[in-house]
């Protein structure tokens, strides 16, 4: 059984990006991701965004 997973609301300007995020979500609750309670967001997902960048050198 594959649950919801709330995310905040996000307009897409046109069906295929909502179909590509849709996708990306499915993947994640297929690799049994786990989702961020505050967030929605998968935890991979979360950890890229919080993840600070090395600067180049």
């Amino acid at each position: 059984m594959i649950s919801e997973v709330l995310v905040d609301p996000v307009v897409f300007p046109g069906q295929p990006q909502a179909e590509g995020r849709r996708s990306e979500l499915l993947t994640a609750l297929r690799d049994h991701q786990q989702c961020d309670e505050e967030t929605g967001l998968p935890a991979g997902e979360l950890r890229a965004r919080t993840t600070p960048s090395t600067p180049d050198r």
